[in-house]
């Protein structure tokens, strides 16, 4: 009847036994033996304990389902009843599937099943669609933007470009040296690039930096434009 370890365990107790306490061992005796030693009282009260503590929690449905049948066999002074398993398999649900249930009052296990199951997958598709509106509203969102700022980023690429360009044309690059500067060309000369003299480079150099042409251009008109003002004043 029983083999491998188990066979061995029984085999070992049952040569403890007279021959009289072999033929006398009835079914329940046998059962009580082999239950006391793989499935001691200590595991059968974690069991019922565990099955009195069971929640649906974030388990489907289905799994809540599986693990009730499951740990009640471990319970069943609990459920032994359609109404006390009804009742039980109620308080384990989540309050959003038990509380529309408890107000149906149902009397049979079969039928808070099959209502547990439709409220479950009628809360499933609510937030399906929830989530597939929230999508469709963020991609119209971004689409938006996504227009807008390439719009910009084409019109400061362009701004730079015309810079650039503008730049360019100011200045051309010097034919001794290859490159754009304004003034006289100091290359070959051995002389400071920044004040003009000899004996020590642009990078030592302590005098401050001479004024650009530009800004001569800039001051000449309006020192003309003062004379000529005054000028004619004194016309």
């Amino acid at each position: 009847m029983l083999v491998d370890p188990a066979g061995h365990w029984w085999e070992s107790v049952s040569r403890t036994r007279t021959e009289a306490q072999q033929r006398n061992l009835t079914w329940a005796r046998f059962k009580k033996e082999v239950m006391g030693k793989y499935f001691p009282q200590a595991l059968r009260d974690q069991k019922e304990t565990e099955f009195l503590q069971l929640k649906q929690g974030k388990m489907t449905l289905v799994d809540y389902e599986r693990k009730f049948e499951q740990l009640s066999r471990y319970a069943a002074h609990l459920v032994n009843t359609e109404q006390k398993k009804a009742r039980r398999f109620e308080l384990g649900l989540r309050p959003e599937i038990g509380g529309i249930i408890t107000s149906h009052e149902f009397t049979t296990y079969s039928q808070v099943l099959q209502r547990a199951q439709a409220i479950a997958n009628q809360l499933e598709l609510d937030q399906t669609t929830q989530e597939s509106n929230e999508f469709s509203g963020k991609r119209k969102w971004n689409g938006a933007n996504e227009g807008k700022g390439n719009g910009q980023n084409k019109r400061a690429s362009f701004k730079r470009r015309l810079e650039s360009n503008k730049l360019n044309s100011v200045l051309t690059p010097c034919p001794k040296c290859n490159k754009a500067h304004r003034g006289e060309c100091l290359y070959g000369k051995n002389v400071c690039y920044r004040c003009g003299k000899q004996g020590h480079i642009a990078t030592n150099c302590q005098e401050p930096p001479p004024k650009r042409d530009n800004d001569q251009s800039k001051k000449g008109p309006a020192r003309v434009f003062a004379l000529t003002q005054q000028e004619a004043t004194e016309n």
